[in-house]
């Protein structure tokens, strides 16, 4: 009789899984149901922005220094020269933003001191830069924060 017993729950074990099995094969979302994460975006650079050590983006700041520091500081103080350029950021806001490249570098002055200047090349907005210590009117306050991404 226990014979019988095991024989019988050795014959039903196998149905019974069976059935369980067929049943979550006839919920299972077919392959073609599911769908993947779309691609990332694609950046096609086509920006044609100045690197961060451009001579002409050198120019324009040392230039338009001059020009402000003239017309409302009169303090004298001149950009002689640049050094040790840094990218600070590439379009650091995404890529349906304005194309702008952040920068940093040190600017040497006719004082004989090197002062840190951060500077945005932007495709349609130009250069806009802060030199760090000569913000008189606190426009990138504090201390340049605001010029940087």
């Amino acid at each position: 009789m226990s014979l019988t017993r095991y024989g019988l729950a050795a014959l039903l074990t196998p149905l019974s899984f069976g059935a369980a099995h067929a049943a979550d094969i006839a919920y299972e979302p077919a392959p073609y149901a599911v769908t993947a994460a779309p691609p990332p975006p694609v950046i096609v650079q086509r920006d044609h922005l100045a690197s961060c050590d451009s001579p002409d983006i050198y120019r324009r700041i040392a230039g338009r220094f001059a020009s402000r520091d003239g017309t409302y500081w009169h303090t004298g103080l001149r950009i002689t020269g640049f050094t040790q350029p840094r990218e600070l950021g590439y379009r650091p806001w995404g890529p349906d933003f304005v194309p702008r490249r952040f920068c940093s570098a040190l600017a040497l002055t006719n004082e004989g001191a090197m002062r840190p200047v951060y500077y945005s090349i932007a495709e349609e907005l130009g250069v806009t830069w802060c030199v760090s210590g000569t913000d008189w009117n606190y426009a990138y306050a504090p201390d340049c924060k605001m010029a940087r991404p």
